[in-house]
């Protein structure tokens, strides 16, 4: 099984379970917590509720004078915004709160969100802003009032490294607070910021499972002291006059995707919902170096229960009864402040809370190289914090009183992009209290540098599955990706088997090594474009990355990938969040190699998941605008989705298994209704649902034969690196104009390509490219349709794949009926290509009908590493009429 989809189904499994003993535990129904996790993991898709939350807000930009001056500091130092803009840096012993004036003075960074008016808290090593409109950001459905954007800063006020959080969102019983005022509040020291409102129900639960408002008032307050780089949010819950009341008090929180959730004693490598209370501490750490990514922590005042998937975290607080009088939930969200920024030191920050008391360790790494921490652990191995030595291999970190030993660790690229662990040395004994300087001795890796060309001799990109040998214990299989064709890998040392390949087009390379420790060796490639597929340009249009709350993966990493993979075209198809691509692609330096769209997967509770392209990225709505699907049934839903715009595309993502479309229509094809049907394109190979293929392809007979027609895609539906994009992919025929091919970069366009979905000239493939036409007096190819033929007609279907590749039998219908099967096993490869051409004549229709090929896997192949998914291809009908 593929690890990603195996990991998918472990953690279904694991959060049905852990949330069913929690809840219990609360005395709450446990399918409650089941719902949750489902609904902000994208299990069932993610979403909104059924109250449109933005028709109750109001934009509060105008509100921050409520009762102070917007442009006034709630500190000492006066406020300079009306004379300069970005203002002077606040000095040491001073924070202030208040508006941002201009672009100029938003933080910077590619998750950075913070628009002008919205409101900043700021001191001389911090910047937290809060949303101050109407909306928030992260995903549909959420409102202003929440914070969006952490960085640090010098004391000269420049920034240092990016930030990382997407949204930081409060929640009272599951649900979240409009805001009615958002006030800068005066205070003789720290800056403080206080959103009022009415609680709504959060969006995505809400859609899942509508639950009671809580009886309570709430008020958000976040609260920035002088000279520490930590943000305290307070939420003040109080119940109604003569009520009482137990609300679940928690935040929901999105990150960017290199930065995982550090659990003391768990580390970074868990996921799924912990049953019991964790640690008040928890660290938010890059899962790669990164010299722009800063650590960071929460701290609660006693330990609580998690939710870790991807980009989002959630953090539940113990439940309990709130008193009549009202009871205030305290965190502290921490940045690293010491230099270098280590996420020991932000972990002691947030301890302030609990009380957790620390004490300094000393000491130096032996043979120290950037992408080494140091791991700090108790007596049983187990990791408390990590510090982060400095350029001589120094280190000094606050840890806490159970530590009892130390260890050096690699991160970055020896994690693996996809797959793989870090390498730990050995544990050194530290006696407690510390009282001399510790010496631990950093593991040496090995190198592989890996160089790429094509037969010209110029760089190409490509993706590199790396195999470990048995004399390589524990180091897993591991994916990386390259956009230009050099680059160094860093691997424990050991054999190792390495695959190179740039797409299904291309040849591929595979060769053993041996990497020693502290040595490098040498992979050198040359891949050939063996499948001739002119006039085709390759696309995916079902891909995720950190801005869907389900995948961890970075945007400039999942450009890259999708170049590696040999696609032409990339749509961005995040849960309901409108993703643009394209300073992505520019950041990348791969402008001109790759045309992308901005899209969107619509993920609704109970109408199944639709990607819809292109559209615009709208930064004044929360998700960047996308469909509004909640409280719609399925009419309504695929007329929001259409949205009166022609040359939108409507994709049916995964339209069987749980939670789909057809499930929730109850299709039956020649029955149900044609407004329920107006999707242009099927997506009947999905790259993590390959097993509903033979049920998908029923169904589009099924509608076929109803006169529907829509275009067959395939699509990787791609959430992690380990299988990557285009692992499903559409073919989409262009041809050619004035004798020039039209699959050419900065010759077809994003639209024209989708008018040929429209248009029905595609193939659904994991692989192969299968072109069909059907001959009478004239040739037509898929998506058109052969008039008046007399006699006979011919069906020509040719099938080319790379001679890595296994092939399987091809079947070729008629009206839904198969009439010819090919087996294409034991076609040769010849000068790297398998090509096989398949012919079957027919008599001329006396009705209107349509053909199909379709190429299935073969039970008995064995696929290599790089080929993820077994290999398919399905084409779009050609059509004939008499």
């Amino acid at each position: 099984m593929d690890p990603e989809a195996a990991r998918e189904g472990e953690m279904q499994r694991a959060w049905s379970e852990e949330a069913k003993a929690w809840t219990e535990a609360m005395r709450l129904p446990w399918r409650l917590l089941v719902v949750v996790a489902a609904a902000l993991f994208g299990l069932g898709g993610c979403g909104g509720s059924e109250k449109d939350s933005t028709g109750k807000s109001t934009d509060t930009s105008g509100d921050l004078g409520s009762e102070t001056d917007a442009s006034a500091d709630s500190g000492a130092a006066p406020d300079s915004a009306a004379a300069s803009c970005p203002p002077a840096p606040v000095a040491a012993g001073s924070a202030r709160a208040r508006a941002l004036a201009c672009a100029a003075d938003l933080p910077k960074g590619p998750l950075v969100v913070a628009r002008v008016d919205d409101v900043v808290l700021e001191n001389s090593l911090a910047r937290f802003v809060v949303r101050a409109g109407a909306e928030g950001e992260a995903i549909i459905g959420l409102p202003g009032g929440n914070v969006v954007d952490a960085v640090r800063v010098a004391p000269d006020g420049s920034q240092l490294g990016h930030d990382s959080l997407r949204e930081w969102v409060p929640i009272v019983g599951m649900h979240v607070l409009v805001p009615e005022a958002i006030e800068v509040v005066p205070d003789p020291k720290d800056a403080v910021v206080r959103v009022r409102g009415k609680l709504e129900p959060f969006a995505i639960v809400h859609a899942y499972l509508p639950l009671d408002l809580p009886p309570v008032d709430v008020v958000h307050e976040y609260r920035l002291a002088p000279d520490v780089a930590v943000l305290e949010i307070r939420t003040r819950v109080t119940p109604h006059p003569g009520k009482t009341d137990a609300s679940i008090v928690g935040d929901a929180s999105f990150w960017g995707g290199r930065v995982g959730l550090f659990r003391p004693r768990g580390g970074d490598t868990e996921t799924g919902i912990t049953p019991k209370g964790n640690a008040a501490v928890l660290g938010l750490t890059p899962l790669r170096a990164d010299p722009n990514l800063i650590p960071a922590a929460i701290g609660f005042e006693k330990g609580l229960s998690t939710v870790d998937a991807g980009g989002i975290l959630a953090f539940i607080q113990p439940p309990g009864a709130i008193p009549a009088e009202g009871k205030t939930f305290v965190r502290r969200l921490a940045l690293a402040a010491d230099a270098p920024a280590s996420l020991a030191d932000a972990m002691a920050a947030a301890g302030v809370l609990s009380g957790e008391t620390t004490a300094k360790v000393e000491g130096t790494v032996q043979g120290y190289a950037p992408g080494v921490e140091v791991e700090l652990v108790d007596a049983e191995d187990l990791p408390l914090t990590r510090c982060t030595p400095d350029s001589s291999g120094a280190f000094s970190c606050p840890a806490p009183t159970s530590t009892r030993g130390a260890r050096a660790r690699w991160v970055g690229n020896g994690e693996g992009q996809g797959g793989g662990r870090g390498q730990d040395g050995a544990v050194v004994a530290i006696a407690w209290p510390p009282s001399a300087p510790v010496a631990v001795v950093a593991p040496i890796p090995g190198r592989i540098t890996v160089a790429v060309r094509d037969p010209s001799g110029a760089g190409i990109p490509f993706q590199a599955v790396l195999l470990p040998g048995k004399d390589v214990a524990g180091a897993g299989d591991r994916v990386f990706v390259d956009g230009d064709g050099d680059a160094t890998f860093l691997v424990p040392p050991g054999t190792w088997t390495v695959w190179l390949n740039h797409g299904p087009e291309w040849s591929a390379h595979s060769e053993q090594v041996e990497a020693k420790a502290g040595a490098t060796a040498s992979v050198k490639a040359t891949l050939s474009h063996v499948v001739d597929s002119t006039g085709w340009v390759a696309a995916d249009t079902h891909i995720h990355a950190e801005h869907s709350s389900d995948s961890d993966v970075p945007n400039r990493e999942r450009i890259l990938d999708a170049v590696a993979a040999g696609l032409d075209y990339a749509v961005a198809t995040d849960h309901d969040y409108v993703t643009d691509y394209t300073p992505f692609v520019e950041a990348a330096g791969l402008t001109g190699k790759i045309t992308v769209a901005s899209g969107v997967e619509v993920s609704t509770a109970k109408y199944g998941h639709h990607g819809v392209w292109p559209m615009s990225h709208d930064p004044s709505k929360a998700g960047g605008g996308p469909p509004t699907w909640y409280g719609k049934d399925a009419e309504q839903l695929c007329a929001t989705i259409r949205g009166g715009v022609a040359t939108r595309i409507h994709q049916l993502n995964h339209p069987r298994g749980s939670q789909s479309y057809f499930q929730g229509i109850a299709l039956q094809p020649g029955k149900t209704d044609a407004k329920l049907l107006t999707f242009d394109a099927l997506e009947l190979l999905n790259g993590k649902r390959i097993d509903d293929t033979e049920e998908v392809l029923l169904d589009w007979f099924g509608l076929l034969g109803t006169g529907h027609r829509s275009a067959a895609t395939g699509a990787s539906d791609a959430h992690g690196l380990s299988s990557g994009a285009g692992n499903a992919r559409s073919y989409i025929f262009l041809g050619s104009k004035d004798g020039k091919p039209r699959d050419v970069q900065g010759v077809f366009t994003g639209p024209e390509a989708d008018a040929a979905i429209r248009a029905g000239a595609t193939v659904a493939s994991t692989g192969p490219l299968v072109a069909m036409s059907l001959a009478g007096e004239v040739t037509v190819t898929a998506g058109q349709t052969l008039q008046g033929a007399k006699g006979s007609v011919r069906l020509r279907v040719v099938v080319q794949a790379p001679e890595w590749m296994p092939l399987g039998p091809l079947a070729i219908f008629r009206n839904g009926e198969e009439l010819h099967v090919a087996d294409l096993a034991g076609v040769t490869a010849v000068d790297g290509l398998r090509r096989a051409e398949v012919e079957f004549t027919a008599p001329a229709a006396t009705k209107a009908g349509w053909w199909t090929a379709v190429l299935r896997p073969d039970p008995s192949a064995k696929r290599p590493p790089i080929q993820a998914r077994p290999v398919w291809a399905v084409c779009s009908p050609v059509y004939e009429s008499p």
